[in-house]
């Protein structure tokens, strides 16, 4: 089944597809204390992304971008009883 997302649990990853080939991904933390989330790729399941998809990943509640993620995915740091929702897009850096 698609999008899906992780087990229901302490943590979870949420994503799927915006407009213009962009991405949402969220790591959501429901445990006691902050948490490092394992956000990958593979988790949107989407054709044509891969663990090798190369993206820029923005921060929406910072409001500044934060990864240039080159493989796989990345980990982020959820405070306890928090998300965080990045943008995705694919690095033009990267594209091939």
């Amino acid at each position: 089944m698609q999008n899906e997302g992780t087990k229901s649990g302490e943590t979870e990853v949420w994503g799927g597809p915006l407009a213009g080939g962009t991405f949402v991904m969220a790591a959501v933390n429901r445990g006691d204390t902050a948490a490092n989330i394992t956000v990958g790729w593979a988790m949107l399941e989407v054709a044509g992304v891969t663990e090798t998809t190369e993206f820029a990943v923005r921060d929406l509640w910072a409001k500044a971008s934060v990864y240039t993620a080159k493989a796989v995915g990345f980990v982020a740091e959820v405070p306890s009883h928090d998300i965080k929702i990045y943008r995705l897009t694919r690095s033009a850096l990267f594209s091939r």
